[in-house]
């Protein structure tokens, strides 16, 4: 369904729901979005405290602080529920707050892992399925931003989703599930429904060489170009090269692999499958 997708243009009063705010990523970015003059739902999971660094000058009619835990359906709801009561649609949805576990993948506590997975994939997922309901039916019911339906959901995954490192296998494994589901959800979508999906993918180490405000006037520009949203949006040089060399490292195997990969199954299926991705 979403092989047609069309541009997306950025209303100039958007809302933007962005999950992380209290530092790094979101923190950068719910500044960059109130300077461009958009409307924004800034979450932590105490706004009291994480939220702080948002002017309190700002009004209601621009900014809402909302207490979030992703690891919560119900906090969920609640904040989803409070935004479109506030606001009355959501145009951007960046679900950014995650959680890193790097260790020895033996003896890591299973209750850690699944912690991982809880933050990192549940918790978007969750908030993703409920956003693309609200971008298609509630959205034309505002009357801001012309009623116009539709939006952008941005998952912050990582490199690690497509390149491995030792050490990060629970958090790199939610990660690659997220963009998993991001990437199968995506294809479910009618392109009239306006709903874009896309995985944000920082580097390995973003802090070493860029900040989170570089990181964040990427995620801006990526919505608002007015073109296409990428499936996916590698974002720094160390995150590019990486995904080029595993690009090269990939097809490289294929090849090799290539004689005995023919000689299993029959050629006509193989082109109907390849008709299932383009």
């Amino acid at each position: 369904m979403g092989s047609e997708q069309k541009d997306y243009h950025l209303p100039a009063d958007a809302v933007w729901f962005i999950t992380g705010c209290s530092q790094g990523i979101g923190r950068a970015l719910c500044n960059l979005v109130l300077s461009k003059g958009h409307r924004l739902v800034a979450t932590a999971r105490n706004p009291t405290t994480g939220l702080s660094y948002l002017p309190e000058s700002t009004p209601s009619s621009q900014l809402l602080k909302l207490p979030l835990d992703v690891t919560s359906r119900s906090s969920i709801d609640t904040a989803l529920d409070a935004s479109i009561t506030h606001f009355g649609r959501l145009d951007v949805v960046v679900n950014n707050a995650g959680m890193f576990m790097y260790g020895n993948t033996e003896n890591t506590d299973e209750a850690d892992g699944r912690a991982v997975f809880e933050t990192n994939f549940w918790g978007p997922m969750t908030i993703t399925r409920r956003a693309v309901g609200i971008m298609r039916d509630e959205n034309p019911k505002s009357p801001s931003c012309d009623g116009a339906q539709g939006g952008v959901i941005l998952n912050v995954t990582s490199i690690g989703g497509r390149v491995a490192v030792a050490g990060a296998a629970f958090c790199e494994a939610s990660k690659v599930g997220l963009e998993a589901f991001t990437e199968c959800m995506a294809q479910e979508l009618k392109p009239e429904w306006n709903v874009h999906l896309s995985c944000i993918q920082p580097g390995a180490s973003p802090e070493r060489w860029t900040t989170p405000e570089d990181m964040a006037a990427g995620i801006y520009e990526t919505v608002r170009s007015g073109e296409d949203i990428p499936r996916r949006v590698p974002l720094g040089q160390d995150a590019w090269s990486m995904l080029m060399a595993d690009h090269e490292r990939t097809g490289r195997e294929l090849e090799a692999g290539k004689e005995l990969a023919m000689k299993v199954g029959n050629a006509d299926g193989a082109s109907d499958i390849t008709g299932m991705l383009t």
